[in-house]
């Protein structure tokens, strides 16, 4: 979470076991091991509402983010919280920024 001028006022961090092959680990790193001890998505899901509450979701492919993130919401029976995303791949192509993916 950041405050008005930018600065990190709070982070989170946590891994969660998707119950399913993690997929391409070469992306990612998450082995099946990695993950095994995680929690499962439901024991998470209220503690990432509140973060997400009202915020703006800023990711890097944010429709890819977002699909997995509400399909999980959607398991767990649970209303996802974001109205809003902003997606910086979309967003860099708009500004036409010099950068490479």
């Amino acid at each position: 979470r950041l405050d008005a001028l930018g600065n990190v006022e709070d982070h989170w961090y946590t891994l969660v076991n998707p119950e399913r092959d993690p997929g391409p680990v070469w992306i990612h790193g998450l082995t099946s091991d990695v993950l095994e001890g995680a929690p499962l998505f439901p024991e998470v899901a209220a503690e990432l509402s509140a973060r997400l509450a009202d915020r703006v979701l800023v990711a890097h492919n944010a429709a890819f983010d977002w699909s997995m993130i509400a399909r999980e919401y959607a398991r767990a029976s649970v209303i996802a919280p974001v109205e809003q995303r902003l997606c910086t791949i979309a967003l860099a192509k708009e500004l036409r920024l010099p950068l490479p993916n």
